[in-house]
């Protein structure tokens, strides 16, 4: 599935037709229609396969938008009728999405494990995927504060609590966190407690985690740990370069695939991020440079590493001096959806699978080609990829209590 040299027309193009590269250019309704015409064209020369009756009919509309922005010219009654119509466009667009939630997933369900979590409204799921025979899960607990904050704190060591989001500090309840990693078996009582990070109030820093092959790593600040499948450390240590990290020094994101494991670096507050390779059973690392100024979400490619920076996808070329860094706009394929920063991304079956929760988007390994997109029925919280396997995981905080369902792709 989705192997077609010539995929469909999908809602993501039409949106970026309605919301194109900013540009010297104003953005008219001819200038829609513009591109438009230049989509329908392909579609008749056979670059593209027809979409769904409503994509198309949509295109229909944006393509015959020039002539009627033509013939309203004169009319200054009829000359901003085609705004409007735009809007109508973009909301049929998104209800089409609506409607294929309720759509079967188009793979094979081979597998599911459900998991169920401290019962405590404080808790939650950081990451959970299947790892070799079993399944991780890191889960995250918040208690009140068993004492006052820590004053001695660094700077380096103190993180910053002014946030809008969360209002001044006073404001923030001092809580204690407890991150606590667990390998899950196939059987209900086959359950392994791998790892726990104590974490006293005012001295939160968030994990990461990444799983790849039969391997599993975390990292916390400027500490990791890589454990097999059985739930077991084959490696720990402090992040390359520590020593020498300034204050405003963070990871953004980890990426694992075999003994490769991918680090996207910030090495003070306001400088771009850098990405570093760290070959594990060598203890060597490789640094491979700037990725972007908010380089988030990471994954490990076919000698190619991809980033969601803003809201662009970048690929990075890996061990090959010929390829060019590219550069794909993400936020038109996720348009009908409120813009979360965080994003779900996993290689895997030979694509690039990006998912915000509610959608996933595939794409080739040179993102020259958008494959498809999938609309999924239930919002998940996390997504792998492993060879031909799609794993998806949905949380019901009311029950405490995490599914993780795997899929066939072949």
């Amino acid at each position: 599935m989705f192997d077609d040299p010539t995929p469909p027309v999908m809602r993501g193009d039409l949106f970026a037709l309605l919301d194109p590269d900013p540009s010297a250019e104003a953005l008219t309704p001819e200038r829609i229609s513009e591109a438009a015409q230049a989509l329908a064209r392909r579609v008749a020369r056979g670059e593209r396969a027809p979409g769904d009756a409503v994509v198309m009919d949509c295109l229909d509309q944006l393509v015959g938008l020039a002539a009627a922005a033509a013939a309203a010219a004169d009319d200054d009654d009829d000359a901003g009728r085609a705004w409007p119509t735009l809007d109508r466009i973009r909301r049929r667009l998104s209800a089409r999405s609506a409607a294929e939630s309720r759509a079967p997933l188009p793979w094979r369900r081979t597998r599911e494990r459900v998991i169920v979590l401290p019962q405590r409204r404080s808790a939650s799921l950081v990451r959970a995927m299947p790892i070799g025979e079993g399944y991780f899960a890191m889960i995250r607990e918040a208690t009140p504060a068993s004492r006052p904050p820590r004053a001695d704190l660094g700077d380096g060591e103190r993180p910053d609590t002014d946030d809008a989001a969360l209002g001044p500090p006073a404001l923030v309840p001092p809580v204690d966190v407890a991150f606590r990693l667990f390998r899950f078996g196939e059987a209900a009582s086959d359950i392994r407690l791998a790892m726990h990070i104590g974490q006293e109030a005012g001295t939160y820093r968030e994990v990461l985690c990444a799983g790849g092959g039969d391997r599993f790593a975390v990292l916390c600040g400027a500490v990791m740990g890589v454990f097999n499948q059985s739930g077991q450390a084959i490696m720990s240590g402090r992040v390359p370069g520590d020593k020498e990290r300034a204050p405003g020094a963070e990871v953004t994101a980890i990426a694992l695939e075999g003994d490769m494991l991918a680090l996207n670096m910030r090495a003070d507050a306001g400088r771009p991020v850098e990405m570093a390779l760290l070959n594990i059973a060598e203890r060597r690392g490789l640094p491979i440079g700037t990725v972007g100024e908010d380089a988030s979400a990471l994954a490990l490619g076919d000698r190619c590493a991809f980033v969601v920076d803003g809201l662009n996808l970048v690929r990075v070329p890996l061990f090959d001096s010929g390829a060019e860094v590219r550069v794909l706009r993400l936020r038109p394929w996720f348009a009908e959806y409120p813009w979360r920063p965080r994003k779900l991304i996993a290689w895997g079956a030979g694509r690039l699978w990006v998912c915000n929760g509610d959608k996933i988007v595939l794409f080739d390994n040179g993102l020259d080609r958008v494959l498809g997109e999938v609309v999924l029925p239930q919002r998940v919280v996390d997504m792998s990829v492993r060879d031909a396997e799609l794993c998806l995981v949905t949380y019901d905080p009311n029950h405490s209590v995490a599914r993780i369902t795997c899929y066939d792709l072949r």
